[in-house]
């Protein structure tokens, strides 16, 4: 049944479940129309919160691309490294469980590699790293 009314406490008495449907997606509602009212208020607000704070890690990982492309680009940089660096930056932007890294601060300049101990302590998954150097 399709009810419309601008009388919220008409709703109210008349209404146990609202099925909300937006941009094809539905969503179900227990309670009255007030109960309703307020839960998707809080379900607005989460969705929010989880944007700025998406948008806050998209910020930081671009900020981190840009320094770590910066780096390879120096002239330090060898163009060994220069090839390494894109394929690790990939892994840093799309997530994975394992990354996987073989001497990965051969042809680095220092703040590539401080950078590169940065990247590797934020990261989320698992690291398996063979290196001499041993500031990793």
């Amino acid at each position: 049944m399709v009810i419309i009314s601008h009388g919220q406490a008409f709703l109210d008495q008349l209404c146990t479940k609202i099925v909300e449907t937006d941009m094809g997606v539905s969503r179900t509602y227990e309670g009255s129309y007030s109960e309703y009212y307020i839960a998707k208020a809080a379900w607005i607000e989460s969705q929010n919160a989880a944007c700025e704070k998406q948008q806050k890690e998209i910020e930081h990982t671009k900020d981190l691309i840009h320094r770590l492309g910066a780096g390879a680009n120096s002239g330090s940089a060898s163009s060994a490294g220069k090839v390494r660096t894109p394929c690790l930056l990939k892994f840093m932007v799309k997530p994975s469980t394992l990354l996987v890294l073989d001497e990965p601060t051969n042809h680095l300049d220092i703040p590539s590699k401080e950078m590169l101990v940065e990247a590797i302590n934020v990261y989320k998954g698992t690291v398996i790293t063979v290196s001499h150097d041993d500031t990793l």
